[in-house]
């Protein structure tokens, strides 16, 4: 079977959360169930949980490499479960995370209690936000827009960082005209056009005197090939340049 040939490293997360990644798993496991109900969607338990995993270990990863900049405060925009926000906290960092749909963020807030953190969640609507703390880091991990416009949602984010001279974490979303239901088996068109848009918003990130950095987030061993999802731009700006 193709699952017998995919292998995520989960080590980042394990790493992390220690005794309480099975837990971290547990709860995704059982809210992406809740999902496929919702939305009428196929799978095997082996490949969801192999969803999950890539989903759980790119998220934590990215919060790491946040933390490794040791932000004072961060933000992330439209946060889902929060999981790179929830891995800040792990680490003993302060922050907030929001996202416009209520639902999602009360089941953040039942995995921070599983995980046994503390963690701001609040209904945000995105269109409508700018840090309130200074020196905020936000964080945006594929941000999708109310109306499903990622592309859009990815230049708010990027507008608020630049006007306010904020550090920004941000994985973007494939194109929308290549988006499709077998991510996997998609791989290189998908990392592709990921990759395009981290050059694109590093460009532009540094014409605005930022530093930035591109990441290679969560290689997958498939088979005996190591393949690489998505990709992280990291942008910070020296204070003495705001």
């Amino acid at each position: 079977m193709v699952e017998n040939l995919v292998k995520v490293d989960m080590s980042v997360t394990k790493y992390v959360f220690g005794d309480y990644t099975e837990a971290l798993l547990d709860f995704y496991i059982a809210y992406f169930n809740e999902i496929k109900k919702a939305n009428s969607l196929d799978g095997t338990p082996e490949m969801d949980r192999i969803l999950v995993e890539l989903e759980i270990e790119s998220s934590v990863r990215l919060g790491y490499l946040v933390a490794e900049r040791k932000p004072s405060f961060y933000t992330e925009v439209g946060c889902g479960l929060g999981i790179p926000s929830l891995t800040l906290a792990k680490l003993g960092f302060d922050g907030a995370a929001f996202d416009i749909n209520p639902n999602l963020i009360n089941f953040g807030k039942r995995l921070a209690r599983e995980l046994r953190l503390f963690m701001r969640y609040t209904v945000v609507d995105a269109d409508y936000w700018t840090p309130s703390v200074p020196d905020t880091f936000i964080i945006a991990e594929k941000p999708r827009h109310k109306n499903d416009e990622t592309q859009d949602m990815e230049k708010r984010v990027l507008d608020i960082a630049i006007g306010g001279g904020y550090s920004l974490a941000m994985v973007p979303y494939l194109w929308d005209s290549e988006r499709g239901d077998n991510l996997i088996f998609s791989r290189t068109v998908l990392y592709k056009s990921v990759v395009e848009k981290c050059r694109l918003y590093s460009s532009r990130l540094e014409q605005h005197g930022y530093k930035t950095h591109t990441f290679d987030m969560l290689p997958v061993t498939v088979g005996s090939l190591d393949v690489v999802f998505f990709q992280a731009v990291i942008a910070e700006k020296s204070k003495d340049v705001r």
